[in-house]
């Protein structure tokens, strides 16, 4: 039974401590959650209810909760720590935070970011890039 299955049991009005408990029983799980449009709905960019208190359940069980995106470290802590997710993996997986620290992050390669960038030029399509960790 995966997450998604247990939105939408929650959705029907099953707790979510009941399914955690019949599911995970075995001890610590470690569980990554995409961001966008996994655990928020369409362009609102809004999390669900449902997500929201699945993720209290599996927080309060005691298991290790995390988002993966592709979203740059600084973005995507501000969004997540909304909801009380303090774990990352950020930028394309360039990126690690844990209990809210950056404990790895690194740059990708200039040579091959200019030449996607040249490409993105030829090709007329909008970019757009930083050199920190910050949204202006």
């Amino acid at each position: 039974m995966g997450i998604f299955l247990l939105v939408i049991e929650i959705e029907k009005g099953i707790e979510p401590d009941k399914i955690i408990l019949e599911v995970f029983m075995a001890g610590k799980k470690y569980f990554f959650f995409d961001y966008d449009g996994t655990l928020t709905v369409g362009a609102t960019g809004k999390v669900t209810e449902s997500a929201r208190k699945t993720l209290d359940a599996l927080v309060k069980k005691g298991h290790f909760v995390a988002v993966a995106t592709g979203r740059i470290q600084c973005d995507a802590y501000l969004r997540c720590s909304e909801i009380g997710i303090e774990n990352l993996v950020s930028d394309g997986g360039n990126g690690l935070t844990i209990d809210g620290k950056i404990v790895y992050m690194e740059s990708i390669n200039l040579a091959h970011s200019i030449k996607l960038l040249d490409e993105l030029e030829e090709k007329q399509i909008r970019w757009a890039d930083t050199c920190d960790n910050t949204i202006i």
